[in-house]
């Protein structure tokens, strides 16, 4: 028995697996005849080997387009390509794109996959040959005319693989002026490169000669005798165009200048005759006409005005005209021109006939013989009164120096009596008819009186009083002012009597420092308890007041009062009391002097001086003599009434009966109260004062007496209102710081208020002293509370000292560090927002 069975499969018969991975079962089933049997058998599939087909590739040149590759594979898996002369020619996929010359190997590659090994490599070269190029050269497009610039071409090379690119072009021959044939060549090479061959051109041109044309504008018309002008015209060449006349007869030409010869038609002609790179131009001829010239006749008498003189009066004639024309021929005349007759009565003419080149012309001219001015002098006088009267003196002269005084009336300028007679008129009348009249001509005469001068003298001063009025009542009333030096003069008296006063304006009341002082005050306090003398003249200056019959201490108040601005209707101060003169009433028929003295009611020590103020206070460095007049440093709280000392150091002795000052500060942060200004408890609490506020922001003091008061230290203390919020402050300024006679200097040492912010915080001040009372200038100055706290000052150069942010109700050890001197500290307790200490050095 033999027949075929179906077979079984299990595992993978088709691909490669594992060991053993595919088997194949049969079974024959058991019949009647046969037992059954069964079988199986197992395999092993193994990876299968392959092959890649790849033809041959075929050369190529630089710049060809990218191109396709193809293989296979045995195993039907798809094909890789690569380049391996990436240099030469590289693969995107399977398109194979050229970089350069040379050879190019394409490598076909199959890796293989779970059923097939890997592929051997096949690798295919072909060659890629250099690319060819073009080089082309390029002229300016024809034709080539001479242009007076050089032809120029460009030149370009081309080639595969998008090769384009200008070359530098060379030149032989003349490319700019005309030349042979072909006498202008261009050429350009590319040189071989490492993907290209190279390539040359070379391209040639002929130049030939440029036509040319004149532009030669038309010509205006001229006139005979018109200047030489110049003509111009320009060749398309630029090449120098000639000119020439055709017509010499009426003008010729030389260079390009023109002169016109006679009147007609003047033809110019413009030419141009080429050269080696233009052909002639064709000639331009431009035709004007040549007019004749007019003429000016001219008639001029001799200059106007035409009075009578006793000749004729004559004309010349000029006739001119272009080309140099110049005559003067001898005009005709018609009428009288010698006598006054009627209007225009005398014409001079004169006819130029016309000729070949001019035009004629003709001219008159008219004048009127008018009447002649007489020469009148009249001399005014001007004499010393005498009673007798007086008349101005004169003479007039005709043309031809006849006398002709006859006509002059002078019987208005006569006078007896002094004074200035400035409206005197006289007139002149002719006496033959040949003159103009003369009508009011005026004049001033004068009689003169004599004059009147002299000195006004400050009998206390000893000084010359300028701005004096000296009146003298007459009539008229005249009047003169002194000069700075005291003297006067007065003329244009009448011819009464006169009389003489002098007045000078009364010194104003804010007007304290020029002569009238608080020492002035403290002078009459001594006179009055004997403690001082006065002249008869001072006596009289000082008695001011006009309620009272004789010099009291009203007297010496009322001056303080005008120190510090504050005037009364009974305070005669300020006032120039005069004395009569020493010329009685009289006619001022000589010259005279008349000497005043005078005083200033006040003004008891004879300081007033003419020029004005005296000397005020030295502001700048103090030298070490000078008295100090200050004022402290500080702190107030708002709301608040403070008190300032004004202190005077520095005395070395000296005693004061009198001081004066003026404080400025700021209206806004603090007002002075009435009555300001008190001595009481000071070193001056024996003197008076007075203070007055005349305007905001000023307060005026002045302090004096009988008895003076000496020693450094406080003198004035001044209130103020503080009025100002807290962190506000102003200076105290001092100015007009004087004592006594003034004849010591001083300085100022000004201060400052400031209005607390923090009433918890205390300001501690005062001054530092040498044995003797001065300053002394850079003392350390510390201020210890319980606790340790330091606060630390300096002092100024007077020795002032302020220590600011202490505290109410503390008590501190105050000591001051000198280089010089020695203090003993001090236990300071603070019960105010300002303390005042001063230290003073031991022996």
């Amino acid at each position: 028995m033999s027949q075929s069975l179906t077979v079984s499969y299990t595992g993978d018969c088709t691909n490669v697996t594992v060991t053993d991975g595919c088997s194949a079962s049969a079974t024959y089933d058991e019949t009647a005849n046969y037992f059954g049997s069964t079988d199986t058998k197992s395999i092993t599939i193994v990876k299968a080997d392959q092959t890649i087909t790849f033809a041959a590739l075929g050369g190529k040149t630089y710049g060809d387009a990218d191109f396709a590759v193809s293989a296979t594979a045995s195993s039907g898996l798809a094909v890789s390509f690569a380049s391996t002369t990436t240099s030469v020619c590289t693969v995107s996929g399977s398109t194979v794109h050229i970089v350069a010359a040379g050879d190019c190997t394409i490598r076909a590659s199959q890796g293989g996959n779970s059923n097939y090994n890997a592929a051997p490599n096949v690798d295919r070269t072909f060659t890629v040959a250099k690319a060819a190029t073009t080089t082309t050269v390029t002229f300016e497009a024809a034709p080539y005319p001479y242009r007076g610039s050089a032809y120029t071409a460009t030149a370009t090379v081309t080639g595969a693989g998008g090769l384009s690119q200008s070359l530098t072009v060379s030149y032989t021959g003349d490319c700019t002026n005309v030349t042979v044939t072909d006498g202008c060549s261009a050429s350009a090479t590319c040189d071989e490169t490492a993907n290209y061959f190279g390539s040359t051109d070379t391209k040639s041109i002929t130049i030939v000669k440029a036509d040319q044309t004149i532009t030669f504008a038309a010509l205006g018309g001229k006139t005979y005798g018109d200047a030489d002008f110049a003509v111009s015209a320009t060749a398309s060449s630029g090449l120098a165009v000639s000119f020439a006349s055709t017509t010499t007869s009426v003008c010729t030409v030389s260079g390009s200048t023109v002169h016109i010869v006679a009147a007609g038609d003047c033809t110019i002609r413009a030419s141009q005759g080429g050269n080696s790179n233009y052909n002639a131009a064709p000639n331009v001829d431009r035709t004007f006409t040549v007019a004749k010239a007019a003429t000016t006749t001219t008639v001029t008498f001799e200059a106007a005005p035409y009075p009578y003189r006793g000749s004729a009066y004559t004309a010349t004639v000029t006739v001119t005209g272009a080309g140099g024309l110049s005559l003067t021929p001898t005009p005709s005349y018609t009428g009288d021109c010698t006598n006054v007759t009627s209007t225009n009565g005398c014409t001079a003419s004169y006819t130029y006939a016309e000729t070949g080149n001019y035009f004629g012309s003709t001219d008159t001219k008219s004048i009127t013989i008018s009447k002649a001015d007489a020469v009148c002098t009249v001399t005014p006088y001007n004499v010393l009164y005498d009673g007798n009267p007086h008349t101005a003196t004169g003479s007039c002269l005709g043309v031809l120096s006849e006398d002709l005084s006859s006509g002059l009336d002078l019987t208005h300028t006569t006078h007896t009596v002094p004074g200035i007679y400035s409206s005197d008129y006289w007139f002149f009348t002719s006496p033959n008819g040949n003159y103009n009249d003369i009508g009011n001509t005026t004049i001033t005469d004068t009689i003169t009186t004599g004059t009147l001068t002299g000195t006004v003298t400050n009998i206390i001063a000893s000084q010359p009083v300028p701005d004096v009025t000296v009146t003298a009542t007459g009539t008229p009333v005249r009047t003169g002012t002194t000069a700075l030096n005291g003297t006067y003069s007065i003329s244009g008296f009448g011819a009464g009597t006169y009389s003489f006063s002098a007045a000078k304006t009364k010194q104003l009341c804010s007007i304290a420092d020029n002569g009238i002082t608080a020492d002035d005050a403290a002078l009459i306090s001594q006179y009055v308890v004997n403690l001082h003398s006065f002249t008869d003249d001072q006596k009289l200056a000082a008695h001011v007041s006009t309620v009272t019959s004789s010099i009291s201490s009203l007297d010496a108040a009322l001056i303080a009062q005008k120190v510090v601005d504050n005037c009364h209707p009974n305070n005669r101060s300020g006032q120039w009391v005069f004395n009569s003169g020493s010329l009685v009433p009289s006619v001022m028929n000589t010259d005279r002097v008349d000497n005043f003295s005078t005083y200033l009611m006040g003004d008891v020590d004879g300081d007033w001086l003419p020029g004005g103020a005296n000397r005020s206070e030295k502001t700048g460095p103090a030298s070490p003599n000078a008295v100090i007049g200050s004022l402290p440093t500080a702190s107030v709280d708002p709301g608040t009434q403070v008190t300032i000392p004004f202190r005077i150091d520095n005395l070395a002795g000296k005693t004061i009966r009198s001081t004066q000052f003026s404080v400025e500060y700021d209206p806004a942060v603090v007002e002075a109260v009435a009555g300001a200004a008190s001595v009481q408890g000071t070193n001056a609490d024996t003197l008076g004062v007075v203070s007055n506020v005349p305007t905001p922001g000023v307060l005026k003091v002045a302090v004096y007496g009988a008895v003076p008061v000496g020693g450094d230290g406080t003198y004035v203390n001044v209130t103020f209102t503080v009025r100002g919020a807290g962190g506000t402050s102003t200076p105290l300024t001092i100015n007009g710081f004087r004592f006594n006679a003034n004849t010591d200097e001083v300085t100022a040492v000004n201060g400052r208020l400031t209005v607390r912010i923090a009433a918890a915080e205390a300001t501690l001040q005062g001054r530092v002293l040498a044995m003797g009372g001065r300053g002394v200038t850079g003392a350390r100055v510390t201020a210890t509370s319980a606790a340790g706290v330091v606060k630390t000052g300096f002092t100024t150069r007077y020795g002032q000292f302020i220590i600011s942010g202490l505290t109410i109700g503390e008590t501190y050890t105050v000591a001051v560090q000198s280089r010089r001197f020695v203090f003993a500290p001090r236990s300071v307790p603070i019960s105010d927002s300002v303390t005042n200490v001063d230290f003073v050095a031991e022996q």
